[in-house]
């Protein structure tokens, strides 16, 4: 299997091979029924000729018995034997020679039909031989023995005849049933040899099938299942096994996720330290040290950051210019919910002008009181002075030894 692992490439193998074993198991299995369906319609086809063939070979002996009887009937002057005999011999020809026809007109191997048509003349010449022995036994007994050794003669020759076609049909009965007998072990044996190729071979593929999955996921399906409901939960402190440099399984991967996501939090809690504790506004988080995705979200918090320490050193710098009472700057407008701040600032900035501008005006009344003559004493309503001008002051002093003695 390749190293990059596909389940449902693996399984659609599995697939092919499951309907590939069962086709060549089906078509073994159909080759050996095949075979032994041949060999059980040659061993019927046999086992009928033999039939056909036994029973011509009883109508040849009862041809001779027909031809006995007659003799024997001829001898004793035995009329009604002679007649039964004449017509048990006719029956017994016309069975005879249906016994051969059906042989004949069966798709029999060429070597029993040879063998048949060498029955043909020696069946005929029996059979003539036997219907003249009986009709010459039933005018001349005598004439009927001394005839007898021909027919006996057409017997043997027939009988020797017969002998091949039934020792032919034997033959090839045995044959047939032997060539079904050994296609029913063949069929047996080759589907069993086929079953159990296919068996090992899914069992091979299987288990490779099996290592290549384990591979792939690092772990128990389960087990990884288990560990990315933790980490997709915030679980983060589970051990996970430490993913090696060439290890690329799903627990790998699950694992190298789960120690960025820790270096990413770490990265943010020790940045939010450095503002928050330290005041260190200008510290920004390391995005060399994230890839992809994690380095982007680096970028997009440092750029969050970024804003905002720039908004207050915006703002730091707008009070620093108000208090030196430099009201022409402007703050830059903002957007959204922080469009607040610009209203604030304008405020702010309205109010300490104002304010100066008073403060200037004061100044100019203090410097005139400052310069009158007139004693100017001011207090405010709970008695407290809170100004004098000059001319109070130098009073004050030239009458100093008068007040402390007093």
């Amino acid at each position: 299997m390749s190293e990059e692992f596909e389940v449902r490439s693996a399984l659609a193998r599995v697939r092919n091979m499951v309907i590939a074993g069962v086709v060549v198991l089906g078509a073994a299995g159909w080759l050996a029924q095949n075979r032994v369906s041949e060999g059980l319609d040659g061993v019927e086809l046999s086992a009928g000729a033999l039939r056909s063939h036994m029973r011509a070979d009883m109508m040849h002996d009862a041809l001779r018995g027909d031809v006995l009887r007659a003799l024997n009937a001829a001898a004793q002057g035995d009329t009604e034997g002679l007649k039964a005999s004449q017509m048990d011999l006719k029956e017994h020809i016309a069975a005879f020679n249906a016994s051969v026809d059906e042989n004949n007109a069966r798709p029999l191997a060429a070597e029993i039909k040879d063998a048949l048509a060498d029955v043909g003349a020696p069946l005929k010449a029996y059979t003539e031989s036997a219907s003249q022995l009986v009709t010459i036994a039933a005018a001349d007994a005598d004439r009927a023995h001394k005839m007898y050794s021909q027919f006996q003669s057409a017997f043997e020759h027939l009988e020797v005849k017969m002998q091949v076609v039934s020792d032919l049909i034997e033959e090839r009965a045995a044959e047939t049933a032997g060539t079904a007998h050994r296609w029913q072990w063949i069929g047996a044996l080759l589907v069993a040899a086929l079953g159990t190729v296919l068996v090992v071979g899914l069992a091979m593929y299987l288990r490779r099938f099996s290592a290549a999955l384990m591979s792939a996921l690092g772990a128990e399906p389960s087990v990884l299942a288990s560990e990315l409901q933790h980490v997709a939960a915030g679980d983060l402190k589970r051990p996970l096994p430490h993913a090696s440099e060439g290890d690329v399984s799903a627990m790998a991967a699950l694992s190298r996720m789960q120690t960025t996501i820790r270096d990413f939090l770490v990265a943010v809690k020790t940045l939010a330290n450095e503002h928050v504790d330290a005041g260190r506004a200008s510290r920004r988080i390391d995005v060399d040290g994230f890839g992809g995705d994690y380095k982007e979200l680096a970028l997009r918090v440092n750029e969050l950051l970024g804003f905002h320490v720039t908004l207050q050193e915006r703002l730091v710098s707008s009070m620093e210019s108000y208090s030196q009472g430099e009201f022409s700057e402007e703050f830059p407008p903002l957007r959204g919910e922080l469009a607040r701040i610009n209203g604030v600032v304008d405020s702010v900035r309205d109010e300490l002008q104002r304010v100066a501008v008073e403060s200037r005006s004061n100044q100019r009344i203090r410097s005139a009181l400052d310069g009158c003559t007139t004693n100017v004493m001011i207090a405010d309503p709970d008695g407290n002075i809170v100004y004098m001008n000059r001319s109070v002051g130098e009073m004050l002093s030239k009458a100093e030894t008068d007040l402390c003695c007093r």
